[in-house]
């Protein structure tokens, strides 16, 4: 019994307590910080492309978000911008390949986490 328990306690602090992670970007009319949501218009995916985003949270859930299917989907549109390779740099830092096959193309971008100054506007 004792051993449901916690498996039961285990599953529900996993799911509950998962890492997470958002990536930012500022809103270019009004300067507020905006949340990376690849559904929603593709908002910061230009900015992602350009390295002008920072993130919160866990670095791994960052990581996982950029390499998402949403993200690569966000750049359908595009002439084969993309961005590839997201993996840790530093302690606190993200790099990844801004890929721009059009133009034959690429760059490494290294983002850092978003400091408390970010998100006053």
């Amino acid at each position: 019994m004792k051993l449901i328990g916690l498996l039961l306690l285990s599953a529900f602090s996993t799911s509950v307590f998962a890492a997470s992670g958002d990536v930012y970007c500022k809103d270019r009319y009004t300067n507020k910080p905006v949340k990376l949501d690849p559904k929603n218009s593709g908002s910061c995916i230009s900015e992602l492309y350009m390295g002008e985003v920072c993130f919160t949270g866990n670095r791994g859930a960052v990581i996982d978000l950029i390499n998402s299917p949403e993200v690569d989907e966000a750049f359908s549109g595009t002439d084969g911008e993309s961005v590839r390779s997201v993996k840790y740099h530093g302690r606190n830092e993200i790099s990844y390949w801004q890929i721009d096959e059009a133009n034959e193309l690429s760059q490494k971008i290294i983002i850092e986490r978003c400091t408390a100054e970010f998100f006053k506007y």
